[in-house]
């Protein structure tokens, strides 16, 4: 008789649920990584035209069109920057969110991981008080066989 624990399907059930949580978890962690590399795209091009205006600014060949033009441009990536910041904290809400449900995901299949280990423990003791009680009756029938005999 080999151990069959009765609750397989729901294991892996679960086990499969965990998967799929893990799976939701590393796609919203990667999109939490792609919106700050985003950002700081952003935050460069940003810092090289703040560098282009002290440029401007400080040249005796001051052309206020071109400085107006890069600080509008500076302006609207400034405004880009806190729109993508904005869509960062959502990002890692959801990553945040994806976590607790690929912990609690976890939590579950352990919890019948441990069942099945007790199942499979009290199986184990059961074949080896079965396999005992079958060496006492060969022993008693021996004995009394002797003894008939003898």
């Amino acid at each position: 008789m080999a151990f069959k624990f009765r609750f397989e399907n729901i294991l892996k059930y679960r086990e499969n649920i965990e998967k799929q949580k893990s799976l939701d978890f590393l796609n919203a962690e990667e999109a939490y990584n792609r919106q700050i590399k985003k950002i700081k795209i952003l935050e460069e091009k940003r810092d090289e035209i703040f560098s282009s205006l002290k440029e401007i600014s400080s040249s005796p060949n001051f052309d206020i069109i071109s400085f107006n033009m890069l600080r509008s441009f500076a302006l609207k990536i400034e405004n880009d920057i806190r729109f993508e910041r904005e869509i960062l904290f959502q990002l890692k809400e959801i990553m945040e969110l994806k976590r607790q449900e690929l912990i609690k995901a976890s939590q579950e299949k352990k919890v019948m991981e441990k069942l099945r280990e007790k199942d499979y423990n009290n199986y184990i003791d059961f074949m080896n008080k079965k396999e005992t009680i079958e060496l006492d009756e060969i022993s008693s029938k021996a004995y009394n066989k002797r003894n008939q005999t003898g």
